[in-house]
């Protein structure tokens, strides 16, 4: 009995990192590439917060439970459960592995998208999947295993390249931040002669 147990686990997890790239290839980038689409979200969300803000993605800063792309990325993983619940009546213990994968997943996703060099550091094929120049390679995110299986890895971080578009992007968003921060000085200095006058 326990041998099974922990043949459904292994199988639990491999379902759910197998998952995890066919959703993200076929799912988030395939139907979700087109602007209204269920799950545009992803791409036209996550994705353009991530390469403005160099990897950074504030959605996760918010609410799990609210209407943005991180919120719905939490949804969509209850409704996997809720959709793999038969599966728990037959084999618990995959299903249940394959519920913390998916728990692992947003656990992982989450981090990376808040720590960028802990994502560099732990995860780095998920950084080159954002800030590589093809988004439609690195489908993985907690683990680059069927990347490799499939031949869809490509590494990014650390290549001349990366380092080049990195000073590239660095120099642009400290521009953008600068004239935020002025922006943001000449509004507060307003405010305070407006309040000075009143």
């Amino acid at each position: 009995m326990i041998l099974f147990w922990c043949i459904q686990a292994v199988l639990g997890v491999l379902y759910a990192q197998l998952l995890e790239w066919v959703l993200h290839k076929y799912v988030l980038h395939g139907i979700g590439k087109e602007k209204g689409a269920p799950f545009s979200f992803h791409f036209h969300g996550h994705h353009r917060a991530s390469r403005k803000q160099l990897f950074f993605d504030d959605h996760y800063k918010s609410s799990s439970w609210g209407w943005n792309p991180a919120g719905k990325e939490v949804y969509s993983l209850l409704g996997l459960a809720i959709i793999h619940l038969p599966v728990a009546f037959f084999l618990p213990v995959a299903w249940s592995a394959a519920v913390l994968g998916g728990i692992r997943y947003f656990v992982f996703h989450r981090k990376a998208h808040l720590d960028p060099q802990w994502c560099k550091q732990h995860i780095p094929w998920h950084y080159d999947h954002h800030m590589g120049p093809n988004p439609d390679l690195n489908w993985g995110v907690t683990t680059d295993l069927f990347d490799r299986l499939f031949g869809t890895r490509e590494v990014y971080l650390g290549t001349e390249r990366e380092k080049k578009e990195t000073a590239r992007r660095l120099k642009r968003f400290n521009k953008v931040s600068k004239k935020l921060e002025n922006e943001e000085k000449q509004v507060r200095g307003d405010k305070k002669d407006d309040v000075c006058f009143a």
